[in-house]
């Protein structure tokens, strides 16, 4: 499946994210990564920052996004690691615009261990995934291994379903019929905590999405393959006003399989990597300096941006 209407579509888009790393990230390389068969639809692009550093990040971004749409979270992170971050195959951005017509994400999951590793062959400190949304459903369908150190999962696809509340699915919906930037700036506030302004560039972002991306559904979630990451050393996240995982639905699943608990970002609802950007390093001090052991969860000690969830919440 070819996810944009037109060859001109697909122009503008990768033109968007061009200018918006070159604005945003000065001081950053571009890499096409072929993929494990050299099949185009398993091309991705990866964006590399803080290369200084020894200790690499890769970023998984959630659906209709990618590294020029993390540019602000990209440059924070890249202050204390290497970060690659992925534009996934099959989602706008830089990478390829086709995905194959099989199971979608078995195909994700084998293709994500192949990238890892190959990332890890030039990461002497070891690798940490950060993943929001869908890109944590990409996570969990790959396979751990030694190079992995852990993963953090903001608001993470992948577990559990989804509330589609009457809000948030009015808001989808006008967004993909009605057209326009009032319909994109709608959209974001209403996933968003209440009182946060979406940023010009991101409301521009989905409106050219819903003019040249087709629309498509996301696939259901996997839970089975979530178990076999007990072993690693896993913080997931959601924001304190997410409205499609708020409600505590994460909570007995995570804890069940993982053995974890969900913390709680405050002052965010469902997208954490553009309206707290300055949380997840903090997050990602705590998974990698062993603030979060395998299978441990985040109880006391927790750092001030991010709380424990209260018990039945």
């Amino acid at each position: 499946m070819w996810i944009y209407r037109s060859r001109t579509g697909e122009s503008a888009v990768r033109s968007w994210c061009q200018h918006r790393l070159d604005e945003r990230l000065p001081e950053h390389r571009r890499e096409v990564w072929p993929g494990p068969d050299g099949a185009e639809y398993h091309a991705a692009h990866v964006v590399i920052a803080g290369e200084q550093h020894d200790r690499t990040v890769v970023l998984l971004p959630g659906r209709h996004a990618n590294a020029a749409t993390l540019a602000d979270l990209i440059a924070e992170l890249a202050t204390r690691r290497r970060v690659v971050a992925v534009d996934l195959p099959g989602e706008p951005g830089l990478a390829s615009g086709g995905w194959p017509n099989t199971d979608r994400m078995r195909d994700y999951g084998a293709w994500i261990d192949t990238l890892l590793a190959d990332v890890a062959r030039r990461s002497p400190g070891g690798v940490t995934v950060v993943a929001h949304e869908f890109g944590a459903a990409v996570a969990l369908a790959a396979n751990p291994a030694p190079h992995l150190r852990g993963l953090l999962l903001l608001g993470p696809t992948g577990v559990v379903r989804r509330a589609w509340t009457p809000r948030v699915a009015g808001a989808l919906a006008a967004w993909r019929l009605a057209r326009g930037r009032s319909g994109s700036q709608h959209l974001l506030s209403t996933l968003a905590a209440p009182g946060w302004q979406p940023p010009a560039e991101l409301v521009e972002w989905l409106d050219l999405v819903d003019r040249h991306v087709a629309m498509s559904t996301t696939p259901p979630p996997r839970p089975e393959w979530v178990p076999r990451w007990r072993g690693v050393p896993c913080l997931i996240a959601v924001g304190e006003h997410d409205p499609v995982l708020g409600d505590g639905r994460l909570d007995a699943a995570v804890r069940r399989m993982l053995g974890a608990e969900v913390a709680t970002v405050p002052g965010a609802g469902a997208l954490v990597p553009y309206e707290c950007p300055g949380a997840v390093p903090g997050l990602l001090d705590r998974l990698e300096n062993g603030g979060v052991a395998a299978g441990a969860g985040v109880g006391a000690g927790t750092a001030p941006a991010v709380a424990a969830r209260p018990a039945g919440r």
